[in-house]
């Protein structure tokens, strides 16, 4: 999995590309499906996450200011919060 850093208006990004599994992509639906089936980009800085896809080719030996026109048009998504195992356990009270 190739993996990237991208500095832009000081905060730094950290680029990788995600290829879903078989599983994963039998459960996608909708219009999203259709731009996330074949993988996607993650584009992740420390306040926030955007999600690009399909994984455009050659993406990870792309110069730094066409990474940042990506970054611009990616999708800003919800953090992941918990384990990979699942969502957090709700509050007991």
């Amino acid at each position: 999995m190739p993996m990237r850093n991208l500095l832009r208006d000081d905060r730094e990004w950290t680029v990788w590309d995600v290829l879903p599994t078989f599983d994963a992509r039998l459960r996608m639906s909708g219009e999203a499906a259709d731009l996330l089936v074949q993988g996607w980009l993650v584009f992740e800085c420390d306040v926030e996450k955007r999600r690009l896809g399909p994984i455009p080719e050659g993406w990870d030996a792309l110069p730094d200011d066409a990474l940042v026109l990506l970054l611009a048009s990616a999708v800003p998504v919800p953090r992941r919060t918990g384990d990979a195992a699942g969502p957090s356990p709700a509050p007991s009270g």
